[in-house]
């Protein structure tokens, strides 16, 4: 199982987790080792809670969907999908693909949510007709299994599109409790039912008149005629024929008018045709509108003026639409403008029940709740109805409403209301970071009111209950106990992300409370790049006068484990003793009272857990900015600046520096854990000045962590990824205190200890600021700047500053190290090529190399690297050498042209000047260079 100590809120968070070992192919090794059951999650989707539209009848919709796959040459069961071309139906193309057939259910009003229920994908063999009737026929199954449908329901209505055969699917599925509409092309034709048998020999007619949907004069007296208002294009005039089977579409151009076709499986036992004949029957129906758009409405409220005519149409408007679900924007631009001061009941009472619809999800809340609040804290409405529309909205719309910019009626109003629903706080329980209560809600809303902040904040869950239920083992307490508190700092982190803007006001609320720590600890070292400068600085450094205590405590424990009575240690200390408060008094006696676990030997160390606590945890962050991230993304900025964020960081190292002095080695085995070395690392990368008293502890904490190299380690990746950083602790810690001469605290992070043990591809990975102090402050070594030289060709030869030039210039003899490293090439850098070709570019981009030293580069490196154009040409230094070593002798070019040199391989190391002796007086070839 996979989890994390914080709240997870979807399901990409998990995938941030350490214990989540990612990559590019995750979903397919998941595929590849697990399995899928679809059966079971099509009956886990039918189970879930259904969407319906407004009247409470089902609604399905089935459409296919391509899975375009033009570059899947291998792919099984490949269809060409019509894909539709920009701007006219002649740019249309058919790519290939896999087409699915989905069904979902839908909701009544316009929204981009969906309920899918079902999803087939069809293949070169199967029927799209058959394949959807027998689609359609499981799913309506599964919601009638499920209970979403019984006896005397309305019938589910599914609706599709005009690729569809709706009439062959209302045979199909005629013993379902459904009814089928599908869209039709404005142009096609219909055929009426051939009446009755005329009494004349010959063939029965099977089809009646034609009614061509684009001709209105072959329309006949529709069955059915109705008018409906519609949120967009005002009323909607709709008329349907029964009894027509369809035909072939006509052969004129399209009117535009909308067609639907309509089948359903209670059509007349009587009806022709049914069964495999291609004239089946069904109800066709026509569709148009002829009113206002309600955008225009909405414009015209905007800017009438009060009792103006153009008000009240557009309040009249409103009044009819009250079934619409966009007529909550005309009723928000009423009650801002031509109402804002005087507004009918009506229109105050639909605007809070639109509002506050207890059905929205959280995201329309955030749309309709600015309409709520318009009403609620209108000059007309009644108090009492305020009260009680506030008790029946939700916690979450109850924040909302409690904002800055709200009237303080309604600010006051709802505080009021949020007492009411928590009296108490009460005891934080893990269900209670799933079902919040109200306070919760309440604070998950930014620019709260004061008053309901103040209210919110104080009715929070407090920390959870100590108490041991009766039949529950220690252990299990335990282990449930502290689960909970740690999903209780949880909380407060949520609730201190959630309100940016406030954490000077949260720190004085929670003051003097049990939330008071874990609230400073939260910003202190959860966010402390959110937190303002002030405040932050303030938190560090409460938190660092904590260290005098545990100090002390370490001082009197020392001396009590060295031999010294009880009485005499406390008398030895007794004015700082009269300084400490109560929590640390007890703290002290806890060690001093003969504890079997917080013993004198555990308060020896009390300095120590401090430092090593803090760096690993709540200053962690602090040390180290970069490692500040949010919960998605890389390195985020910080409102602190990086000078106030460094003398921090200085003071944090100074503090634990006295904790340093304390420590003393463990008897048994030496420390292991990463945590015991970070805070290490951290005093001595921050220090202002490293001392030698400090080097001497730091030998000592080196040695501990050397007595045992080969500790055994689990399996677990949390135990393998805290050896990886212990192992890089050492290593960085080592070589801090390696180098005997003073180091700059910037470059210490970076350190890069004796110089005669640094390597040049250490060199290489530093940054230019810190390769230029370590140069400074070994100056005159020469072997150093020779180490130097060479990182500049293993860095790929893009290193800015300090440039090649620069660092030659800082040795005592340049010219003369330049002609030794290039003839050494191959032994002082390694078989790189890019390592190879960045040398000889830098030798020969000096102002005037020497002609020894161009001649000891590799032949065919130095004939490529390019002159002024780059890589186009060989450069002049190096072709003016080749022709006065060759001369005008063919017999010697030829011999140059035929030997042995290469890109690649052992030969890529022959020297210019050795080839070019050899090709000019026909002597042997020289054998390539020795390596390392």
């Amino acid at each position: 199982m996979l989890c994390t100590a914080g709240p997870v809120r979807t399901l990409v968070e998990l995938s941030l987790a350490a214990e989540y070992r990612r990559g590019h192919g995750t979903m397919y090794a998941a595929l590849d080792r697990g399995w899928c059951e679809p059966a079971r999650l099509r009956r886990a989707l039918a189970d879930l809670p259904l969407p319906k539209a407004a009247d409470g009848r089902i609604v399905l919709a089935v459409d296919v969907s391509h899975w375009l796959r033009p570059d899947a040459p291998t792919s099984d069961d490949r269809l060409f999908c019509h894909v539709y071309g920009r701007g006219d139906r002649s740019r249309d193309q058919f790519v290939p693909g896999w087409p699915y057939s989905f069904v979902a259910a839908l909701e009544s009003g316009r929204t981009s949510w969906t309920a899918l229920l079902d999803a087939v994908r069809l293949g070169p063999a199967d029927d799209a007709t058959r394949s959807t009737a027998a689609q359609l026929r499981d799913v309506v199954g599964r919601l009638i299994r499920a209970g979403h449908w019984s006896e005397g329901d309305p019938e589910i209505l599914i609706v599709m599109d005009s690729g569809y055969d709706t009439a062959y699917l209302a045979h199909a599925l005629t013993d379902l409790p459904v009814v089928l509409v599908g869209r039709r092309r404005s142009d096609r034709a219909m055929l009426r039912d051939p009446g009755p048998a005329r009494a004349r020999p010959g063939r029965p007619r099977k089809h009646g008149g034609v009614l061509a949907l684009s001709r209105p004069d072959t329309w006949h007296t529709p069955d059915t005629a109705t008018a409906t208002a519609t949120t967009r294009h005002g009323t909607a005039e709709t008329t349907a024929w029964d009894r027509m089977h369809p035909g072939l579409p006509s052969a004129g151009r399209s009117s535009g008018r909308g067609a639907i076709g309509f089948g359903s499986p209670k059509c007349p036992s009587g009806a022709a045709g049914w069964g495999d004949d291609p004239s089946r029957e069904g109800r066709a129906m026509s569709a148009s509108s002829n009113r206002l758009p309600v955008e225009f409405l909405i414009t015209v409220a905007a800017g009438a003026e009060p009792g103006s005519a153009a008000a009240l149409m557009a309040a009249g408007q409103a009044r009819e639409r009250s079934g619409d679900r966009q007529v909550e924007e005309l009723l928000e631009a009423l009650l801002r403008g031509p109402f804002a001061r005087n507004a009918p009941d009506w229109m105050l009472t639909a605007a809070v029940t639109k509002g506050l619809h207890a059905g929205d999800s959280d995201y329309r809340a955030q749309l309709t709740v600015e309409l709520a609040a318009l009403a609620l804290g209108h000059p007309d409405f009644d108090g009492k109805l305020l009260t009680e529309a506030l008790r029946g909205c939700s916690a979450y719309r109850l924040g909302m409403l409690g904002t800055a910019d709200r009237p303080p009626v309604l600010t006051v109003a709802v505080s009021a209301e949020l007492h009411r629903r928590v009296s108490q706080p009460p005891p934080f329980t893990s269900a209670m970071l799933k079902d919040r209560t109200p306070a919760q809600e309440v604070l998950r809303t930014g620019r709260l009111d004061d008053r309901v902040f103040d209210a919110a904040v104080v009715l929070l869950p407090g920390p959870p209950d100590r108490a041991r239920p009766e039949g529950e083992s220690p252990k299990e307490w335990s282990e449930r106990f502290h689960a909970e508190y740690r999903t209780w700092e949880s909380m407060w982190r949520t609730v201190l992300e959630q309100q940016l803007d406030r954490h000077d006001r949260l720190v004085r609320a929670v003051d003097g409370t049990e939330a008071d720590s874990v609230v400073r600890r939260q910003l202190l070292g959860g966010l402390p790049w959110m937190v303002e400068p002030g405040l932050l600085r303030r938190i560090a450094l409460d938190d660092l006068a904590s260290f005098d205590s545990a100090m002390l405590t370490a001082r009197i424990c020392g001396a009590v484990v060295e031999g010294a009575s009880e009485e005499a240690a406390r008398d030895r200390f007794s004015a700082e003793l009269a300084a400490l408060d109560d929590t640390a008094r007890t703290e002290l006696g806890l060690c001093l009272g003969g504890d079997p676990i917080l013993g004198a030997e555990f308060g020896r160390k009390a300095a120590v857990l401090w430092a090593r606590n803090a760096a690993d945890g709540r200053w962690r962050l602090i040390l180290d900015p970069a490692e500040a991230k949010p919960r998605f993304g890389g390195p985020c900025p910080w409102h602190m600046p990086p000078d106030e964020l460094a003398e921090l960081a200085r003071r944090f190292a100074l503090v634990a520096e006295q904790a340093l002095h304390t420590w003393r080695p463990e008897k048994l085995y030496g420390i292991s854990r990463a945590t015991d070395l970070r805070w290490v690392h951290a005093v001595l990368v921050h220090l202002p000045e490293v001392t030698a008293e400090t080097r001497a502890a730091v030998q000592l904490v080196l040695r501990d962590a050397r007595r045992n190299p080969n500790r055994p380690h689990s399996y677990r990746p949390q135990d393998y990824e805290d050896h990886q950083q212990f192992t890089k602790l050492l290593a960085d810690i080592t070589r801090i205190v390696a180098d005997p001469l003073p180091q700059p605290s910037a470059t210490r992070r970076a350190a890069l200890g004796d110089p005669a043990e640094v390597t040049p591809r250490q060199l290489s990975a530093v940054e230019p600021a810190v390769l230029t102090a370590y140069l400074d402050q070994h100056t005159g070594n020469d072997k150093l700047v020779e180490k130097a030289l060479l990182s500049c060709a293993q860095r790929g030869g893009f290193r800015s500053e300090p440039v090649f030039p620069d660092l030659l210039a800082r040795h005592s003899t340049p010219q003369q190290a330049l002609r030794a490293l290039t003839h050494d090439l191959r032994r002082r850098l390694g078989g790189n090529p890019s390592d190879r070709e960045s040398w000889a570019r830098y030798v020969l981009a000096l102002p005037d190399p020497e002609t020894e030293t161009v001649l000891a580069l590799p032949a065919w490196t130095a004939l490529t690297v390019g002159g002024p154009r780059y890589r186009d040409s060989t450069h002049p230094a190096v072709l003016a050498l080749v022709t006065a070593a060759l001369g005008d002798d063919p017999q010697a070019w030829q011999r140059f042209a035929d030997s042995p040199v290469s890109h690649a391989g052992p030969t890529a190391w022959l020297r210019l000047g050795e080839v070019l002796d050899a090709a000019a007086h026909g002597t042997p070839w020289p054998k390539p260079p020795a390596s390392r």
